[in-house]
């Protein structure tokens, strides 16, 4: 029986008291160890930069001007935590394109911005809908959120 892989949505706001609501406006699926954009939210600091796209890999995270953090080996909860942050500060990824384990690599940089119509208590709610999560099971079979409910 098949485990199930969620989605991991970096417009979401950290836990942390007093911090704004920001994010890059990506969500995020671990892939066989690699962690691979599923979605780029439009009006997103993601989307506005042009440079991050739907199947590209995060190969490593830094945090303003400090050293980059490979993401290797590393939990999906953990990749999700050292890219969030406060509002207009930097991240900058390394990232590859596509599934090609040779893609060149290259760093985008982005300012954590306000992702419009998106709260961090509106997002998830009792008795409101989740948002679409897609991911795959540990058989490698695709699957959405949807599929399960009722």
């Amino acid at each position: 029986m098949g485990g199930i892989i969620l989605s991991f949505w970096f417009l979401l706001a950290a836990p942390c008291l007093g911090q704004d609501f920001a994010g890059i406006g990506v969500a995020l699926n671990k892939e066989n160890g690699k962690f691979v954009v599923k979605q780029v939210v439009p009006g997103a600091p993601a989307a506005l930069s042009g440079e991050i796209k739907v199947n590209a890999r995060i190969i490593a995270v830094a945090q303003d001007d400090k050293p980059a953090v490979t993401t290797d080996g590393l939990e999906l909860n953990v990749v999700v935590q050292m890219i969030r942050g406060p509002k207009g500060t930097v991240v900058r990824l390394t990232i590859a394109s596509g599934e090609k384990e040779k893609a060149p690599a290259r760093i985008v940089s982005l300012v954590r911005g306000e992702i419009k119509g998106m709260t961090a208590t509106a997002t998830l709610e009792p008795g409101k809908p989740a948002p679409e999560i897609d991911g795959e099971d540990m058989d490698e079979k695709r699957f959405k959120l949807s599929d399960y409910r009722g």
